[in-house]
């Protein structure tokens, strides 16, 4: 009878040693299949956003993932593709001499820089290309503007350094021109 007592209890001991085990591999399944769904969610969301030229989502949706998955290779291969497809419009809109487009674009790139940094080996770009061609632009669009602005085209110079702030909003220098060539265009529309 005591045979029988202890080979009931270490059979039942068995039984919910195999079903924990069971249960764990299950939810580690669950786990591995949320995973997966979520990464294929972010890399379709980011070419979605890579195609309709919402670069900061692009990087949103894919920063968002890589911090609960960082060590999920797919989902950082894709990361790396992002940003170096969106380097690549950059070049070209820079190549083509849209320094207003190239700068908005590089711009998004440098401000998200720092989310960059456990991965940055991996970018054929640093912070300091970045902020060099951020440079070629505001000085491109800056001497622009100004000669816009000799020419007495007052509106057409704003329009160039209203570009110019949004990858460099805290050029007061460029406000101060701005508002002097509104106060101006002002001025020789009402002597019309």
């Amino acid at each position: 009878m005591q045979f029988f007592k202890k080979t009931i209890t270490s059979l039942c001991i068995l039984l919910l040693f195999v079903s924990s085990c069971t249960y764990s591999k299950k939810i580690d399944l669950y786990h591995v299949h949320k995973e997966n769904t979520e990464v294929e969610r972010t890399i379709a969301q980011s070419k979605e956003y890579l195609r309709a030229g919402d670069f900061n989502r692009a990087i949103d949706v894919h920063r968002a993932s890589f911090a609960r998955y960082p060590n999920d290779q797919k989902l950082l291969k894709s990361y790396v593709k992002t940003l170096e497809d969106i380097r690549n419009v950059a070049d070209r809109t820079f190549d083509k001499k849209d320094f207003a487009r190239a700068g908005k674009t590089y711009y998004v790139l440098w401000k998200n820089y720092a989310h960059f940094k456990n991965f940055d080996e991996l970018l054929s770009f640093d912070a300091e290309f970045l902020k060099e061609r951020l440079t070629e632009c505001r000085t491109y669009l800056s001497r622009k503007g100004m000669e816009q602005y000799r020419k007495r085209h007052f509106n057409e110079a704003i329009v160039i350094w209203k570009n110019l702030l949004v990858f460099d909003p805290d050029n007061a220098y460029i406000k101060n021109a701005i508002d002097t060539a509104t106060v101006q265009a002002r001025t020789l529309e009402g002597k019309k």
